[in-house]
């Protein structure tokens, strides 16, 4: 929340709000001994002094007459922070139900939820009157047209399981389940499979995760029996990912699309024993859609039949925060995180020589991690001491909006960064990591086949990198392969659509 607004509040702690707030000025009323005091019919003559934010917190759940507060509050016009209980339950349902009830009356009431978040037993929301922006109460939130916050209750749609490595704060791998929500929402209520043991502390405050019911991998009952189609989407997968609940939603019947993804393989294994395991595994799916050309012929030499996709996040929104202000001498680099044994220090002498001739170049370089283990990589390394370091792993509409805010992009290893800058129309490079002395940029395929598939710049060294800078060559990515990529992910989600209808 802003601070320095103006605020009214209807019963809750002011000694916290006022903490928090710290609003210019205060007004107060206790709606809840009002109400007490007389009929509920006087919500609608309750009387509302002008202020920049009404706070509700505590009140709602409290009052008799929710709805008619809600009404009378979405006739004053004023963005409101309100809570209301939501007390947890095994599986989700109670509270999905709570939840449904409030967010159903404040839409009736004229509200739109700007967002939710989830604190023990109680739903948190700033409502925002229909039309009019939260941003100017909050630097939180979601803007594009597909936020609408699923207001229907479980029963009255079909669901949706999503698996993936989702809930770690691996910025491409949030834009991929973004992407997906966003696409699907509105057709079905989504269920996110996800590893639960290894996510973040509070993912499940994350956009879009608050939205949606949350599931271990390990739960084989939810796909057979709730699920009516599933999709397993991410990057790179290994053999056999979530093959527990592919059996178990495979074994209901449902459609499975494997999406946006490279031709899974094992980390380990080659040979007879592998090859007929991947054909096991694909065999379970009812569409396979890979997102590079690469990976397509992997799949034809395999001798199996799929879709020639592409990434979900090329998709991903841009988000809009006031705070973050264009630079075009802002040169942001990513290094992916690598195992420390398998890193020579002439991986820290070339990012070191990197970094100090973008600043000769004119630039200013800034890191961006785009996940908790590549924060962790630098610092180990000693090289987030040598640029300040952008940290927002967890929202890849803001790191995009970095992006987009910036004059150059380099990544050192990692991928997603390279997309997202494609469809900001930002320059970019890919850096093959100099792991050892004389790296073969060959090693890195799955980097080599996204850069090829979006015409972006790869490059062996850091010597080929700063003669592209600085001759003035550095580049967005080629306008005809974004266009193409496109394309195949409109073809890629239509294909899909049309398998879970035909169910």
């Amino acid at each position: 929340m802003r601070r320095g607004l103006n605020v009214l509040d209807l019963g809750g702690e002011r000694a916290a709000i006022e903490a928090h707030l710290k609003p210019s000025s205060w007004d107060g009323r206790d709606v809840v001994a009002l109400e007490s005091e007389t009929p509920r019919s006087n919500f609608a003559r309750l009387e509302l002094p002008a202020a920049d934010l009404i706070t509700a917190l505590g009140v709602f759940g409290s009052v008799r007459d929710d709805k008619g507060l809600l009404r009378r509050l979405a006739k004053a016009r004023i963005p409101v922070l309100a809570s209301t209980p939501a007390p947890r339950s095994g599986d989700n349902v109670g509270r999905s139900a709570a939840v449904a009830a409030f967010e159903n009356a404040a839409t009736a009431a004229g509200f739109d939820v700007f967002w939710r978040f989830f604190q023990a037993d109680s739903a948190l929301y700033l409502l925002v009157p229909k039309g009019m922006d939260g941003a100017a109460v909050s630097d939180v939130g979601y803007r594009s047209a597909a936020d609408v916050v699923t207001l229907a209750s479980p029963d009255d749609r079909p669901a949706l399981l999503v698996a993936g490595f989702f809930g770690r704060g691996n910025c491409g791998d949030e834009a991929l389940f973004q992407v997906i929500y966003e696409e699907f929402s509105r057709d079905y209520d989504v269920i996110v499979s996800l590893d639960e043991h290894g996510a973040a502390e509070g993912y499940w405050n994350w956009y879009p995760y608050e939205r949606c019911k949350r599931i271990h991998q390990g739960n084989l009952a939810d796909p057979a029996r709730t699920a009516r189609a599933m999709i397993v989407g991410g990057g790179g997968l290994p053999i056999g990912f979530v093959a527990d609940q592919v059996i178990a939603a495979r074994s209901a019947g449902i459609p499975i699309a494997f999406a946006g993804t490279d031709l899974p393989a094992s980390r380990f294994h080659r040979g007879p024993a592998a090859d007929a395991a991947l054909q096991s595994y694909i065999r379970l799916f009812n569409v396979v859609a890979l997102r590079s050309a690469a990976a397509v012929e992997q799949a034809r030499l395999a001798k199996r039949q799929v879709t020639y996709g592409a990434d979900w996040a090329l998709r991903l929104v841009t988000d809009k925060a006031t705070d973050v202000t264009t630079n075009e001498r802002r040169a942001l680099v990513t290094l992916r995180e690598f195992p420390l044994q398998v890193v020579s220090y002439q991986y820290v002498r070339e990012v070191e020589r990197l970094i100090g001739e973008l600043a000769a170049n004119g630039y200013e370089p800034t890191l961006m991690p785009f996940c908790a283990e590549d924060d962790k990589f630098a610092a180990d390394l000693g090289l987030d001491r040598l640029a300040p370091s952008e940290r927002h792993w967890w929202n890849s509409r803001r790191v995009k909006q970095f992006i987009a805010s910036s004059g150059l992009m380099i990544s050192v290893g990692r991928l997603h960064p390279t997309i997202f800058a494609a469809t900001t129309r930002t320059p970019v490079m890919q850096i093959c990591p100099p792991l050892v002395e004389d790296q073969d940029p060959a090693s890195f395929a799955k980097i080599a086949a996204m850069a090829a598939e979006l015409d972006i710049d790869y490059v062996p060294d850091i010597d080929a990198a700063m003669a592209v800078i600085s001759g003035g060559r550095a580049r967005p990515s080629g306008k005809i392969a974004l266009r193409d990529g496109q394309k195949r992910l409109e073809t890629m989600i239509s294909t899909i659509r049309r398998a879970f209808d035909r169910g």
